[in-house]
């Protein structure tokens, strides 16, 4: 056919093929630029105030979020737009429930709009990672963490600190002010920990975790010197920063090969299951083993005496209990900061540890509870969890995540999910989505391998 009878010639000169490497190159290194973006975002906790009130939390990552978005519009399936619509409607229909109960019908959409807020920021990152693919997830985040771990050597015996209280103090405002518990760091730990450019301690190692765990995740057949150099770094995360919270990385690590392994009998198959549901029964029994060592145990580690462990491992899950008695289908809601600070205090002075909380914090210890896989039944209840669970399984589904959504969720619970309190801030569904991407890349490795 002639060109004016409407046909067109595909040009497959050298220069069109340069041209579109550089425009694949270009878009894949905004995409990475973008990803890091979003847990940059997260670490820093940037927002944007106005006349002391918070207007939108954790802004870097909401825009690197929508960065991603726009680049990849054209990967998006309409099942992803109508399951956002019918999310939406769930988590208003939730909050309308929950505000019947208590009559804050405001308080529970505001926090509601940011769930849906915070979730949008999760898919970004499912897609950025999808685009990235796994030796590019490898490489960005093997050098975020060298960042994170060399940036915190600095803040401790360099001239970093003052910079990053500075910035803290600047543009954190909302969620912390400069972190004041260095006399306490240096009775529990030895030694003062630092943030770098992080609003606390455990932030900085819930972001060297994710980068730890995002690395060695991506290597998907490591040999024994990326294990020396893995463990070598984790030693390093460990001495430098200081947070226990670290070592979610390696068992993240451990629970992704099992789940993303290819069974080959019954028993495999069975294996690769149980293992996350295993685990989780582990976690899930944690707090009364803590509770108990507390208590009766005459040599306790004197870390497990501190309020931070407590309002991590022991305090959530009792105040699960209490919501278990007084909001039992629905929970709390999102939002509602002054029924589960009543919880929290009231725990505590059951337990006899009401003397751990300072006075000036009493009115927002809810906010503290540091356990957001207990937190979630605290907001949802038994039903309210129960529907969003159905949800992103669908969700999973959807984005045709090839490992169990039970599983994800599993992996992610016993692991990062218990290093932070609140399952309405972005971390928790960056951590949700990242992890069934690189369970989807995996996945998809072995695939093509085998063909």
């Amino acid at each position: 056919m002639s060109e004016d009878a409407g046909s067109y010639r595909l040009d497959i000169s050298p220069s069109a093929t340069i041209s579109t490497r550089s425009a694949e190159k270009i878009v894949a290194s905004a995409t990475t630029f973008l990803v890091v973006m979003i847990l940059v975002g997260i670490h820093t906790g940037v927002a944007i105030m106005k006349d002391g009130e918070l207007v939108v939390p954790f802004i870097v990552s909401f825009i690197a979020a929508i960065g991603i978005i726009v680049i990849h519009a054209g990967a998006i399936k309409a099942e992803v737009l109508q399951w956002f619509v019918r999310f939406i409607f769930v988590v208003v229909a939730l909050a309308t429930i929950t505000s019947a109960l208590d009559g804050d019908f405001s308080g529970h959409i505001r926090a509601s709009a940011f769930f849906i807020y915070n979730v949008l920021i999760g898919y970004a990152t499912f897609l950025g990672f999808s685009m990235m693919g796994l030796r590019r997830i490898e490489t960005t985040f093997f050098w975020f963490a060298i960042v994170l771990v060399v940036g915190a050597g600095l803040e401790i015996y360099g001239p970093i600190r003052p910079l990053s209280d500075w910035f803290r103090d600047t543009f954190d405002k909302w969620h912390s002010t400069i972190y004041g518990n260095d006399f306490r760091d240096m009775a529990n730990y030895g030694a003062v920990r630092p943030k770098f450019f992080a609003s606390e301690p455990s932030v900085l190692g819930m972001s060297t975790a994710f980068c730890l765990a995002f690395w060695v995740c991506a290597r998907r057949r490591p040999d024994f010197r990326f294990l020396v150099q893995a463990v070598c770094l984790l030693g390093a995360a460990l001495f430098f920063v200081r947070s226990p919270t670290i070592l979610a990385a390696p068992v993240a690590y451990l629970l992704v090969r099992v789940a993303t392994s290819k069974p080959t009998n019954k028993r495999e198959k069975y294996l690769r299951l149980l293992v996350p549901t295993f685990y989780m029964i582990i976690i899930a029994v944690m707090p009364l083993l803590a509770l108990y060592a507390v208590f009766e145990f005459k040599d306790t580690p004197r870390y497990m005496l501190t309020t931070s462990f407590f309002e991590r491992a022991i305090a959530p899950f009792l105040v699960v209990i209490r919501v278990l008695i007084g909001y039992p289908l629905w929970g709390i809601g999102l939002g509602h900061d002054d029924a589960l600070t009543a919880l929290v205090l009231k725990v505590f002075r059951e337990v006899g540890a009401l003397t751990l909380v300072p006075r000036a914090a009493m009115a927002t210890i809810g906010s503290d509870i540091c356990n957001a896989f207990w937190e979630f039944w605290i907001v949802f209840g038994v039903v309210g969890g129960a529907i969003m669970l159905w949800m992103f399984s669908r969700f999973l589904r959807i984005l045709r995540v090839p490992v169990s959504p039970i599983v994800v969720f599993c992996i992610v619970s016993g692991t990062f999910w218990q290093g932070f309190g609140s399952v309405n801030m972005p971390v928790a569904w960056f951590s949700i989505f990242s992890i069934a991407a690189l369970c989807s890349l995996l996945w998809e490795n072995d695939k093509a391998a085998s063909v």
